[in-house]
């Protein structure tokens, strides 16, 4: 399985979260298969509002699962409808520890009532 995060900077296994799914810097993509991760760039962060461009590039890099804060509704729609859950991740500080909350069954699926507004006050 692979296991996607948004994050600032590219700091290895301790790179931050980043608090806005589609406009994140980054992205970490780690095998659960293989306990390897590689870090890629958002080449969508300048998408426009609502397109959810990072969606398609996750798809293609075979991700099942997104850690993240916060995410809009249209986002998670897309991404689901690509075979990809998207877990609720608020408070998490890095990929170390999102990886470990993973890991451990800790994280849960957002749910679309649970969706980030225009306002974004949710990540």
């Amino acid at each position: 399985m692979t296991v996607a995060i948004p994050v600032e900077k590219d700091n290895g296994m301790q790179s931050p979260m980043y608090g806005h799914f589609g406009s994140a810097p980054y992205y970490f993509l780690f095998d659960t298969d293989t306990e390897k991760y590689r870090i890629i760039d958002n080449t969508g962060k300048e998408h426009e509002h609502g397109n959810c461009t990072p969606a398609s590039e996750l798809a293609e890099s075979k991700t099942d699962f997104v850690i993240c804060s916060g995410m809009g509704m249209r986002a998670i729609q897309k991404l689901n409808a690509l075979g990809i859950k998207v877990l609720f991740g608020q408070g998490i500080t890095d990929s170390a520890e999102a990886l470990g909350k993973f890991k451990a069954g800790e994280l849960r699926e957002i749910s679309l009532d649970e969706a980030c507004g225009h306002h974004h006050g949710c990540h």
